[in-house]
């Protein structure tokens, strides 16, 4: 009986033992489930934060682009080719190249020309309408425009790598453009007086006579000399450079020639001065 005691206050006090340590287990386990479900949320906070910045950063990048690439529809044909500027003097000439064209845009490569002065685009305009596409950059935009064969190029801003007066600017046309200085020497000396103009001045005459009429601006206007005799004064100058001449030639066909570089000649040979005679418009 007494041994029947015993083990019964053995087993007591070992249930009493067991159920002492199952609230620090189950406490444990708390602790750890609560340590995870911290860590899983901060997880999930992280992948929120994350998404929403890559949402955020994708509709930055196509809000960008949407302000050109909006349009849908189907462009008219005819933008592929080698453009030339033209209606325009040929020294401030400019090639457009349209070497591919796509649903929604076209690639072209630009050079521009005004006189010494050079400047370059190159990219893709995006469809707007049927005939019209832009180009933007971070200075500006070109719009192209087709129509009746011909393409017009507008600048908003500085496009490309211009300046200088340098534009894109311009109505283009696929083939032989036309320049409004093309027949420059014929329409200036129409008696022929350039050819005196040349042997006058020898070896020089490219350089300061020439070369300028050729590449610059050319302009005319009849003046009358001081002692009364009727004649046309021309002048010829090329922006962005120092290249010019005047010339008086009078009703009688006496030539003064006097360059930009003080180079002077004359077919008048009672003429001593060296500078041109004296004139009003």
């Amino acid at each position: 009986m007494k041994n029947i005691k015993i083990l019964t206050i053995l087993m007591a006090a070992s249930m009493l033992a067991s159920c002492s340590k199952a609230p620090d287990t189950t406490k444990k386990t708390t602790a750890e489930r609560e340590t995870t479900t911290t860590t899983t949320t901060a997880e999930e906070t992280t992948f929120s934060e994350t998404t929403e910045a890559t949402t955020t950063t994708a509709a930055t990048t196509t809000a960008t682009t949407s302000v050109i690439s909006t349009w849908e529809g189907t462009h008219v044909d005819g933008f592929y080719g080698e453009w030339h500027r033209t209606n325009t003097h040929s020294s401030i000439n400019g090639t457009i190249t349209i070497d591919e064209v796509n649903e929604d845009n076209l690639h072209f490569v630009g050079e521009f020309q005004f006189f010494y002065h050079l400047g370059d685009a190159e990219g893709e305009a995006y469809f707007i309408s049927e005939n019209e596409a832009v180009y933007e950059d971070e200075r500006g935009t070109i719009t192209f425009t087709l129509e009746d064969g011909e393409l017009s190029l507008v600048s908003e801003g500085n496009p490309g790598y211009m300046g200088n007066r340098v534009t894109a600017d311009g109505t283009y046309v696929i083939g032989e453009p036309a320049y409004t200085n093309r027949n420059v020497i014929a329409e200036t000396f129409p008696n022929g007086e350039n050819e005196e103009i040349s042997e006058m001045l020898g070896e020089i005459s490219d350089e300061v006579f020439l070369t300028p009429t050729y590449i610059g601006i050319v302009t005319e206007e009849d003046v009358t000399l001081s002692d009364g005799t009727s004649a046309r004064h021309i002048e010829c100058y090329v922006p962005t450079d120092t290249a010019g001449y005047d010339i008086i030639i009078t009703e009688d066909g006496m030539i003064y020639f006097l360059s930009y570089g003080s180079a002077f000649v004359t077919n008048d040979t009672d003429y001593t001065s060296r500078e041109l005679p004296a004139y009003t418009a």
